[in-house]
């Protein structure tokens, strides 16, 4: 097995927002929650949100995907979309609880 070596830095300048790379990969992150929507930036709550909403859904579509097995039927399209919109109304939900 090959062992794969990942590499994460971040910088922050004085009044700017963080600069990640990480691999060959390289993005900006605002400030930590925004809810100014003219903001040039992605904030890093929202970053932290749509890296979970998006291990849920591919993880999901891959189940689906998989043979039948012990009974079990494949999802449809439909299911899927039904769980991914019910995962974020469920983070949204959380989101509020704590505020």
């Amino acid at each position: 097995m090959a062992t794969i070596t990942m590499s994460l830095r971040v910088t922050a300048p004085e009044r700017a927002p963080a600069h990640v790379s990480i691999g060959r990969r390289h993005f900006v992150i605002g400030r930590p929650i925004e809810f100014d929507d003219a903001s040039p930036h992605v904030a890093a709550l929202e970053y932290a949100l749509g890296a979970v909403g998006g291990e849920v859904v591919n993880g999901l579509r891959e189940f689906a995907r998989r043979p039948i097995a012990r009974g079990r039927k494949p999802m449809n399209t439909r299911e899927i979309a039904h769980a991914k919109v019910a995962a974020m109304v469920g983070a949204a939900r959380d989101l509020r609880g704590r505020s």
